[in-house]
């Protein structure tokens, strides 16, 4: 799939310029709380050294209604049916890349996948709550899997577990901790939470990541990442630390500055 994850998002939005006849309708602002800037850097060698990667997404939208992310030369331009996204149209350096088409279910999202019909990501529920994702490109006339993870959520909404396995076929389990303070997507678009991802925080729970504990057969629970978080007055995240560890270690991951409207 054209990516439309994290540590690189993006979008367009064509700006609607304003008559002067006072009997035009003003435009709706974004919802208090709605994102308008992520920044991320992440460490791929750890501890704030050379080698690691930065990105910026610009949230931007139209009559209160996100219609883009922006991220350098890349876009993804959302397109909506109803309360539902239906399209994600991807563009660098506005030419265009690719299109994710959303199929849904009721209110169950149940596959992102390409125009070129060769890349998907699949979503199954138990009693309505995400169960499982499963990522996958077309070889020919198979499909293979790349990522399968499934999604333990406790009743709060927060992601408790993940069970994780890669082409490899190698099973990643880890245990979560939140705090009890809004979590950085809680006011977008619930859709949006499927298709964006974050080295720093955890866009499908509704509180944000405190503690990561890898977990091992026959072992107990490891404690693998710490959050550093600063909140804003209404308590939401607006800067977010990650750290590794691991067997004494206290090395920086990754960080993140979060703007809202």
């Amino acid at each position: 799939m054209k990516n439309i994850f994290f540590t690189s998002i993006f979008l367009l939005f064509v700006l609607i310029s304003c008559n002067s006849d006072s009997t035009d309708a003003a435009p709706t602002a974004p919802a208090a709380g709605t994102l308008k800037k992520i920044t991320e850097k992440v460490y791929y060698s750890g501890g704030g050294s050379s080698g690691g990667s930065e990105s910026t997404v610009d949230f931007v939208y139209e009559n209160g209604v996100l219609s883009s992310m922006n991220s350098g030369v890349n876009k993804a331009v959302l397109t909506y049916n109803g309360d539902k996204i239906s399209e994600i149209k991807i563009y660098q350096n506005n030419v265009l890349r690719g299109t994710n088409v959303f199929t849904y279910n009721g209110s169950n999202l149940m596959k992102v996948e390409n125009n070129d019909n060769d890349e998907k990501t699949e979503f199954t529920y138990t009693n309505g709550v995400l169960a499982t994702e499963k990522s996958s490109y077309k070889n020919g006339s198979t499909w293979t899997v790349l990522d399968n993870t499934s999604y333990t959520f406790n009743s709060t909404g927060n992601v408790v577990q993940t069970k994780r396995s890669f082409s490899s076929s190698t099973l990643f389990t880890q245990n979560h901790e939140y705090d009890d303070k809004n979590g950085v997507y809680n006011k977008m678009n619930p859709y949006l939470r499927y298709v964006v991802n974050a080295e720093s925080f955890d866009s499908k729970s509704e509180n944000n990541l405190t503690k990561t504990f890898s977990v091992e057969q026959g072992s107990a629970p490891m404690l693998q990442n710490n959050y550093l978080i600063l909140y804003n007055a209404a308590d939401y995240p607006i800067s977010i630390k990650k750290f590794n560890v691991q067997n004494g270690a206290n090395t920086l991951i990754s960080e993140c500055e979060i703007q809202y409207n």
